[in-house]
């Protein structure tokens, strides 16, 4: 993919109206280029997968989160709740580079 491309696909990205997943369990002032996916099975199962780039402005990284069950809220809470923990780990690292 050319860079131009590459910059296009990532400002769409940038642009993803779910607002549950990832994107929440941040800080409002980081941006998160990312794209999200749910799904309806037999049984009264659902799938809910969000994943993305999040810029972290010391250290950008990449989260993916695939979740399935009853519940899209829950799932919804439970990547956002991953996605906290993950973002505040990377925080600590980089103020903390010896831990």
């Amino acid at each position: 993919l050319e860079k131009n491309l590459s910059e296009k696909a990532l400002e769409v990205l940038s642009k993803t109206q779910f607002s549950n997943g990832i994107v929440a369990g941040v800080p409002k002032s980081i941006s998160v280029s990312h794209k999200f996916g749910e799904r309806e099975l037999p049984g009264g199962i659902n799938q809910l997968h969000d994943c993305g780039i999040i810029y972290h402005p010391n250290s950008p990284f990449l989260l993916c989160v695939m979740t399935r069950g009853k519940d899209f809220n829950y799932l919804a809470q439970t990547i956002a709740k991953i996605s906290s923990i993950t973002f505040h780990g990377i925080e600590s690292r980089t103020n903390n580079p010896d831990n």
